[in-house]
């Protein structure tokens, strides 16, 4: 739409602020109605708007400053509101015959050829004198107390720098911990027997080989697995010749959002790991991004899992659980 003409209708209430999304938008008259409320700057967002008139309303508040960088506005009527304050001197407000904004006496300042007064907060930084004297008053007052306590603390400041310390309390003391040795402990927890330590746990590790670097990278894509799609090899559903292994590289590539664990987007605010096209396209373009690198992590941990003896012998039943 580029011209969209709304004169003369008794319309009530703001200026919609949605004016702002009609991108094609060259000519808007809402002219003689009944609308108050401040005039939204979000107006000079609109890079095609060439006219606008707003003569006749209840408007009120100040011009927005916003429409002096409106290079596309060539009309402007403000004519008969309420507005007040300074008028802007730059853009469309240097265009006498494009500009009408009689019948707001409130307002103040321009360029000269509008022949409105000055604007009382310019007389007063120019002269000095246009605060009143109980201001100036309370000013002077207000002042001098601000002194006084920047001095107040100061002094005081000072005074605790050179104050001597005193001890603190003995619930606050420093408590100084013994040293152990690894031998002592081991010793003392008979080789750190299960009877005699707290907790215990497990590493998985491949497939009970001996300990090999190699085994060590089996492991490790093990859990980058179990870690990704929140399932243990331990799990009941790994069982006829379903492993683990297997359950990840059947999703391969298109199905992997389907077995990641929704857990892991939480903070980004994805709402599911399935991508969905009826989503914003943000969060379309997010989980796809997810999902690429989702598929990279898993093909490499699954790379991994090649070792003779180690994925292809899926012992669930044999391994210990946390």
């Amino acid at each position: 739409m580029e011209i969209l003409s709304m004169d003369g209708n008794s319309f009530q209430g703001n200026i919609p602020a949605t004016f702002k999304n009609m991108a094609g938008l060259t000519v808007l008259h809402l002219t003689d109605n009944k609308l108050d409320g401040s005039i939204p700057g979000n107006l000079a967002t609109l890079t095609n708007l060439q006219e606008l008139y707003l003569g006749h309303n209840n408007l009120s508040g100040t011009i927005p400053e916003l429409l002096v960088y409106s290079t596309s506005l060539l009309h402007l009527d403000l004519s008969y509101n309420n507005l007040q304050g300074e008028v802007p001197k730059g853009g469309v407000f240097k265009n006498l015959t494009g500009l009408s904004i009689v019948g707001n006496n409130a307002l103040c300042g321009g360029i000269p050829q509008l022949h409105l007064a000055k604007c009382p907060s310019s007389c007063a930084r120019k002269n000095g004198k246009g605060a009143p004297k109980f201001l100036r008053i309370a000013i002077l007052a207000i002042g001098s107390l601000i002194l006084l306590f920047l001095v107040w603390a100061g002094f005081h400041y000072r005074k605790s720098k050179t104050a001597p310390k005193k001890d603190l309390p003995p619930q606050f003391a420093e408590v100084e911990l013994p040293i152990v040795p690894y031998n002592d402990i081991l010793k003392g927890t008979d080789g750190f027997s299960e009877s005699n330590v707290l907790g215990k746990g497990r590493y998985e590790y491949g497939e009970g080989l001996a300990v090999s670097t190699s085994g060590d990278v089996f492991s490790l894509g093990i859990t980058l697995i179990e870690m990704f799609t929140g399932k243990s090899q331990t799990d009941d559903m790994f069982r006829d010749g379903i492993s683990l292994h297997y359950y990840a590289e059947a999703a391969l590539p298109d199905k992997i959002m389907e077995i990641a664990d929704s857990n892991i987007w939480l903070h980004d605010g994805v709402a599911g790991a399935v991508v969905d096209a009826r989503l914003p396209l943000e969060k379309v373009a997010k989980q796809a991004r997810h999902a690429s690198k989702l598929v990279g992590t898993m093909e490499v941990a699954l790379s991994w899992c090649t070792i003779p003896g180690c994925c292809n012998y899926e012992m669930a039943a044999l391994r210990p659980a946390f």
